[in-house]
């Protein structure tokens, strides 16, 4: 298969797959990110993978601009997205604009892949067999599933630098259904999003993403969003989608934020025509241009 992905790199395109790219097999194109969406749909059409990897963000300004151009996308069979937490809406966009399967994994530079999807399976898999897995309440004592918790890791096959009881800082939900593969490995229900995503607000108590996280899921239509703080206790929600769609939640959207959030907390509402990725190539749910 064809793969392209789009990732942070110095060369603009690099061409993998060596001897065996001439014979047509591990054709493999990396493009550096930093190009505009109009630009990635121009080497996705003209390259014609049937493997498309990169950020989130990424495949999914690449899903906008293939709506826009009215060119559907034929041939993909795979999309990988990463980086960031993949919903279920997220898999149903992708899927409907790109036209192949979502596969989720979830894993860390420092540590690598730590869980994938399997065809027709439950959760994300975790990798059993190459890293030994700890899962933490706040307090540090185990929790054995169905609640978010910490994820704590120890690689076990890094002879150079083994990470040990390492804290990724994320949230995540374990599985308890049974192993439906039975192999005894474990299966993350959910992967819940950053722990340090937070505002600190000025009473000190924590707005996490897991307040934005929880009303947005409701409101399949919003494309895109991003919280930004604008004063101490004035938050901006700003949105990308349908400006009907927009026009018609605001309201609930505004006040399910109000009931989840301190009542001292103030909301205002922003459609943006799309929010772009940051400088790491990711895009922060949570953004500050307040002092702590």
């Amino acid at each position: 298969d064809k793969v392209l992905g789009f990732r942070p790199q110095a060369e603009r395109i690099i061409e993998m797959g060596g001897v065996l790219r001439h014979l047509g097999l591990l054709r493999w194109r990396k493009v550096d990110l930093k190009i505009s969406p109009a630009e990635m749909v121009d080497h996705l059409q003209s390259y014609r993978p049937e493997v498309l990897y990169g950020n989130l963000v990424h495949l999914e300004l690449i899903a906008r601009e293939i709506e826009k151009r009215n060119t559907p996308q034929d041939g993909i069979r795979l999309l990988v997205p990463g980086g960031e937490v993949v919903t279920e809406e997220h898999r149903r966009r992708l899927e409907s604009a790109l036209g192949g399967r979502v596969a989720v994994t979830y894993g860390t530079t420092e540590v690598g892949t730590l869980a994938f999807d399997t065809p027709g399976g439950k959760g994300h898999r975790l990798c059993e067999d190459l890293i030994w897995y700890e899962f933490l309440d706040d307090a540090g004592r185990p929790v054995t599933g169905d609640e978010p918790c910490r994820i704590i890791t120890t690689d076990l096959t890094n002879e150079v630098m083994p990470f040990i009881r390492y804290d990724h800082e994320d949230r995540v939900t374990l599985d308890t259904r049974s192993d439906d593969l039975g192999l005894g490995w474990r299966n993350l229900r959910t992967i819940d999003g950053r722990l340090s995503d937070a505002f600190v607000l000025s009473d000190g108590s924590l707005f996490t993403y897991l307040t934005p996280a929880g009303v947005i899921k409701h409101y399949p239509g919003v494309r895109q969003f991003r919280l930004v703080r604008k004063a101490a206790d004035l938050v901006e929600i700003q949105v990308v989608g349908d400006a009907g769609y927009l026009a018609g939640v605001r309201e609930r959207v505004l006040a399910d934020f109000r009931k989840r959030s301190p009542g001292f907390l103030e909301f205002t509402w922003a459609p943006v025509e799309e929010l772009l990725p940051d400088a790491s190539g990711k895009l922060k749910m949570l953004v500050s241009e307040v002092d702590p």
